[in-house]
């Protein structure tokens, strides 16, 4: 059979004060567009069909007409799985008439273990958890990490595989590209725990949801989706897009999702980032985020490059990193009544601007310590 593999649509998602209310419906119509070109037999979402666990009302009637669509109007099964964005219980609600149309909504751990078979292929349908569930499901107190679950539910999944057909598991959870099985790991992502790939070998395919990058493994048969759009600065380098993969052959294509609108970072100085030259890279549509790096206060600058970027989200100031040396010379003044007021501004300029005093400031400091000095002694 094929399929398409889509997650984290974060329906709601806002980007400052902004709706991506339109990008999302477009990117939803290019995913429906996919799905009739290469005349896929289903559609996966690997969870966090939402942004928020409690959605608005205009996220949750989207969500419904998206589904309904891709049910009712393109006759798609659909198997859906909760994340850890999603209200599995607001999520789940009506799924087990839906399950006759053919729309698979798993959000409680018990479910995974009930496999739903299309045409030639199983699928287990694991949505998110928290370590305690399974540690009440298996009734074994040993499970301490979403590795150790993951590891128990897929030895009582592998009982249930039918050796006539393929075998696919849907699940939303942080993977890394680690052989072993049994190793615990310390590594966090979205609050979510690190489950090794060597863990899901079992399966023909692993559809995950959660990490936004697609390409964030490498194996050829356990991967993310990503997300069909870009959701942060940190993603701008990312292609979005879905997967459509074919089980017998075996094969996986990635098809890119062209953005409604870009999402576009600019970092300089306040004259930098207002210049002709950088405006004229930037589209009135596209999403704006400026990183200034001015050591001087810029007097309302987010409604004056708001001005210029119209979709202007976010505006921050560059940090500057401190030398170690930079932060010792500083701590000493704590415990010193006796340094040079002149020696302790330049490093404490040095400091807070990363750049040593002008000549003129200089001269300016050591005037005025010279008029302190003249009247102390007057």
């Amino acid at each position: 059979m094929r399929f398409l593999h889509t997650a984290d649509w974060h329906i709601g998602k806002r980007l400052g004060d902004f709706s991506l209310q339109v990008e999302q419906q477009d990117a939803f119509q290019k995913i429906v567009a996919i799905a009739r070109q290469e005349q896929v037999d289903a559609v996966v979402i690997a969870g966090d069909l939402y942004d928020r666990s409690l959605a608005s009302e205009e996220s949750v009637q989207t969500v419904n007409g998206m589904l309904e669509y891709l049910n009712l109007h393109e006759h798609l099964p659909l198997l859906i799985i909760s994340g850890n964005h999603d209200s599995a219980v607001r999520l789940s609600t009506g799924d087990k008439w839906m399950r006759q149309a053919g729309v698979h909504i798993v959000t409680d751990l018990e479910d995974a273990m009930k496999p739903i078979i299309i045409d030639d292929t199983q699928f287990f349908l694991l949505p998110y958890f928290e370590p305690y569930q399974a540690r009440n499901f298996f009734a074994d107190r040993t499970i301490k990490t979403t590795q150790d679950a993951v590891i128990k539910l897929v030895v009582q999944m592998q009982k249930m595989f039918d050796p006539t057909k393929k075998h696919v598991l849907v699940a939303h959870f942080f993977a890394a590209n680690q052989a072993g099985s049994t190793q615990q790991s310390e590594a966090v992502v979205g609050g979510v725990d690190m489950v090794a790939t060597g863990v899901l070998q079992p399966f023909d395919y692993v559809a995950l949801g959660h990490i936004h990058n697609p390409q964030a493994l490498t194996d050829e048969k356990i991967k993310y989706s990503g997300t069909p759009l870009m959701f942060s600065t940190g993603e701008i380098t990312q292609t979005k897009g879905v997967r459509i993969i074919d089980t017998t052959p075996f094969n996986s294509q990635f098809i890119p999702l062209v953005p409604l609108h870009a999402i576009k970072k600019l970092t300089g100085t306040f004259a930098d980032v207002t210049s002709f030259d950088q405006q004229a890279q930037v589209e009135k549509t596209d999403y704006v985020a400026v990183e200034l790096t001015d050591q001087e206060p810029v007097m309302d600058a987010f409604n004056r490059l708001h001005a210029v970027y119209p979709r202007l989200f976010e505006l921050t100031r560059r940090r500057i990193r401190r030398h170690p040396q930079q932060r010792n010379n500083i701590s000493r003044y704590v415990h010193s009544e006796q340094l040079d007021p002149v020696v302790v501004l330049r490093d404490f300029y040095q400091y807070v601007t990363g750049q040593p005093l002008a000549p003129a400031q200089e001269k300016w400091a050591l005037k005025v310590r010279q008029e302190v000095d003249d009247n102390e002694t007057n």
